[in-house]
């Protein structure tokens, strides 16, 4: 991200709160707090996807599973840890999945956007009087 990106994460975290959402930049694509929040989740995704393996790979010790992620068990303190890792990470799509069905769907009745209409239509309508941040100038 840019330097102008961690400003305006400030700004849309404002307008995500109702916090002086007129001063918020308008986004053709992703804007800065969506960004970070895909790349966390991606991350998130990878600790998911390695505390399973390390909890397969326990059922069969010396097996390929346990070779590659047997690993993770002392690196994170005990199975005990692990399994908690696991389930935290679990809470976390299942938290983040109607906070972002929510949003998308706000974004596109109040902003009009036209982001998840697009997904029916395949069509979006894009204003030209509008700059957007994402867009050189």
């Amino acid at each position: 991200m840019f330097k102008r990106d961690w400003v305006h994460l400030w700004q849309q975290v404002k307008f995500y709160l109702m916090i002086q959402p007129e001063k918020a930049p308008q986004y053709l694509g992703h804007n800065p707090l969506q960004q970070l929040s895909y790349t966390g989740l991606y991350l998130i995704a990878v600790v998911q996807v390695v505390t399973g393996f390390a909890m397969y790979g326990q059922s069969r010790p010396g097996g390929l599973w346990y070779t590659l992620f047997g690993w993770v068990i002392p690196f994170l303190g005990g199975i005990q840890v692990v399994h908690f890792v696991h389930h935290l990470v679990t809470w976390v799509f299942l938290i983040f999945f109607p906070i972002h069905l929510y949003l998308a769907l706000r974004a596109d009745i109040l902003e009009r956007t036209g982001t998840i209409s697009s997904i029916i239509s395949g069509g979006r309508f894009v204003r030209s009087d509008v700059p957007y941040a994402d867009q050189p100038q």
